[in-house]
């Protein structure tokens, strides 16, 4: 499932701001669809903050 920077954002609790410079830097890795646009993977995030990736049927509910 891809994210945006602030679906992201509202899940680490900080700016969409803070998030999109994460990927510039490579801090957080994420999915360029284009120039501008860029989407994040829900286990890299997750990885990224150091929680397992859930497995679970609701698709890991944590990061909604």
């Amino acid at each position: 499932e891809l994210l945006t920077a602030s679906e992201v954002a509202r899940f680490l609790r900080v700016s969409p701001f803070a998030v999109r410079t994460w990927a510039r830097t490579g801090r957080l890795p994420a999915v360029r669809l284009s120039p501008r646009v860029i989407r994040f993977r829900r286990a890299d995030v997750l990885a990224a903050v150091g929680l397992p990736a859930a497995t679970g049927q609701d698709g890991g509910s944590e990061l909604k």
